[in-house]
């Protein structure tokens, strides 16, 4: 499922982060654990790992505050859904980009 967000921010914006887990029928599941990472233009590290709060079933988010000092261009993000523990666990990673003007 492809869905097209809103990736261009603008100081004192806030970063909405949203991650989903379906089942392999479709259907929305919870996760063992989901954590974001964003990192901005100069490689600093906003969010390192976050864990990710549940809103609903399969469904987690988290957000930044864009502060007046953080640099524009292109950020890069990681949302990492885990499903399982030990080495049954399966890991899904999603990238994304923003970009701060």
């Amino acid at each position: 499922m492809s869905i097209e967000p809103v990736s261009v921010f603008i100081e004192d914006d806030t970063i909405r982060i949203l991650a989903y887990s379906y089942s392999d029928a479709g259907v929305l599941e919870d996760c063992t654990a989901v954590v974001c990472t964003l990192t901005d233009s100069a490689a600093a590290k906003k969010l390192n790992a976050e864990a990710m709060t549940k809103t609903a079933t399969g469904t987690y988010q988290v957000t930044y505050n864009i502060l007046p000092e953080d640099p524009h261009g292109e950020w890069q993000g990681l949302a990492k859904l885990t499903d399982g523990t030990g080495g049954s666990a399966k890991n899904t990673n999603i990238p994304f980009s923003v970009k701060v003007m």
